[in-house]
């Protein structure tokens, strides 16, 4: 104890001997070891697990040799790093090297206290961290799950998005298994409260809380209605849930098609010609004030009748006539027309071939002129020819 406190003296001294500005805090330089909990209580038959932490503060990088101190003959003591048994780690010049420290007392005892010294030794000094360690009474594994709005409303295509925190209340580190219990089809999944990565289990130290995402996607053809989700976590010793609700309010799904299921008319250049449409509702709410419209070629002209639907019920559908008038200039061919029906949350397009015909008047006289225009280089061979 007595190099212990003289380590945190010449710490203190190099700390003294650097004046700080009124802006700018004392600094240590040195090495030395810590970790979070360095007295634990663990339960009989239990190892203490302990994160350690060898730190290098502005001195050059270094190996940093690591051994325990006073440890009875019949306490098991293993320093790991990456799952292997260690005697030392490298420490870069201001940053840090982690190892794992399991402390596991002889079976058959039931209580009592065991004092440690973890000493960290290199070319440039020596650090000394005391740790204890209590066999007694610990608190039972426990898990608390709670959601900040357990009640979520949307349609299906919502995001459903509950933020749950686990907490591990107990007095050992656990990994909890994390699941959910939806209706059949209904789609859940676990992540990190900002990250991306779906969670199946996550790991949890005694006394830790963790901030989650469950967020739920019922299928498109989900309807209206209220649906309950379990939300689980569960280790080999303890579980906890929560409730949560999922209110689906349903969704319009519009359709639009010709009144025999074609997709393609007739119209003359010029002329008005009526189309019969059909517009259905498939979803699972009402579709309000559906307002229909076009894209269509340059020059033609395209209108409803009527050009607005107050209401189509879900599983309903409603008939309208479309008014296309073609170019006059239009020459025959087909063409494409795009139809649209538009309200609220539903909405949808339809591409409607047109095939245009000409006039049969046109017809004739583009006839009429060909002939006479073969009528008069016929005259003209017949005079001139000869010469």
């Amino acid at each position: 104890m007595r190099k212990l406190a003289f380590s945190l003296l010449a710490a203190l001294a190099i700390a003294s001997a650097s004046p700080a500005s009124a802006n700018q805090s004392p600094t240590y330089r040195g090495l030395w070891v810590s970790t979070d909990f360095p007295s634990q209580t663990i339960a009989p038959g239990k190892s203490a697990s302990l994160e350690i932490d060898v730190h290098n503060a502005g001195l050059p990088p270094q190996i940093v040799g690591l051994v325990i101190e006073h440890a009875p003959k019949d306490w098991k003591v293993d320093l790991l790093g990456g799952g292997n048994p260690v005697q030392s780690v490298f420490a870069g010049p201001d940053s840090k090297a982690t190892v794992n420290l399991r402390l596991t007392p002889p079976a058959g005892v039931t209580s009592g206290s065991q004092g440690f010294i973890l000493a960290a030794e290199s070319s440039d000094g020596r650090f000394e961290l005391p740790l204890k360690v209590t066999i007694g009474d610990v608190a039972p594994a426990n898990l608390k799950l709670e959601s900040d709005l357990p009640e979520l409303r949307g349609s299906v295509t919502s995001k459903f998005e509950y933020k749950i925190s686990l907490a591990n209340n107990g007095g050992k580190d656990l990994t909890a298994r994390l699941d959910a219990d939806a209706p059949q089809g209904f789609q859940a999944t676990f992540r990190e409260r900002y990250g991306s990565q779906e969670l199946t289990s996550i790991p949890l130290k005694a006394g830790e809380k963790r901030d989650l995402t469950l967020r739920i996607n019922p299928p498109r053809e989900t309807e209206a209605g209220i649906y309950k989700v379990e939300a689980r976590a569960t280790t080999a010793e303890t579980a906890a849930s929560t409730a949560l609700v999922v209110d689906v309010t349903g969704r319009p799904e519009l359709s639009l098609s010709g009144a025999d299921g074609r997709l393609s008319g007739d119209a003359q250049a010029g002329t008005e010609s009526a189309l019969d449409l059909v517009v259905a509702n498939n979803g699972s709410a009402p579709a309000m004030n559906i307002d229909m419209s076009s894209s269509e070629p340059s020059g033609w002209k395209i209108k409803f009748e009527p050009d607005k639907l107050a209401a189509v019920a879900p599983g309903e559908e409603q008939k309208i006539k479309v008014l296309i008038t073609p170019s006059a200039e239009a020459i025959a061919g087909d063409y494409q027309v795009s139809l649209r029906a538009t309200g609220g949350e539903g909405s949808t397009s339809t591409n409607f071939r047109i095939t245009v015909r000409t006039s049969t008047m046109w017809g004739i006289a583009g006839v009429l002129t060909i002939a006479a225009s073969l009528g008069v280089l016929g005259m003209s061979v017949v005079r001139y020819g000869r010469r």
